[in-house]
């Protein structure tokens, strides 16, 4: 889990494309992570958004 406090240039960002049901999650440096916009999140994806929140911290640092 992110442990780290946040940063203003941490902010991921969400968008959803023009006909597309889904929204992917980007921060530079870091792989996006597509997920289905509008089902129930499943856990997956709150662990694949959580590992890419640390991904996103780990960038800053270097």
């Amino acid at each position: 889990m992110n442990s780290r406090p946040w940063r203003s240039e941490m902010v991921l960002t969400g968008g959803r494309q023009p006909g597309t049901s889904h929204v992917t999650f980007t921060y530079p440096g870091v792989t996006p992570l597509t997920v289905p916009a509008h089902k129930t999140i499943k856990a997956v994806y709150i662990k694949r958004f959580l590992e890419l929140i640390d991904r996103a911290g780990e960038n800053d640092d270097k």
